[in-house]
């Protein structure tokens, strides 16, 4: 192999390595803003969720109250 053809080769490399690369900030970037809503929207999810647990257990709070007997007990007439 001549030193002209090494010099083609390593070219030749640069050429196809370094073009992948360059673009590697922006891809990062994208990932990175991806990642960044995804996030967002589990928190949306786990306030979504945290909102419906609220709600369930207000409804049980309620049933409890309407269907649990009486702490007091109630007078008939003597």
């Amino acid at each position: 192999m001549s030193g002209s053809t090494l010099t083609r080769t390593a070219a030749d490399y640069a050429a196809a390595a370094l073009p992948p690369l360059r673009d590697l900030p922006d891809r990062q970037r994208a990932l990175a803003d991806q990642m960044t809503r995804w996030a967002e929207l589990r928190r949306d999810l786990a306030d979504n969720e945290a909102s419906w647990a609220a709600l369930q257990r207000e409804y049980a709070d309620n049933l409890d109250c309407t269907y649990s007997p009486p702490s007091h007990p109630v007078r008939r007439g003597s």
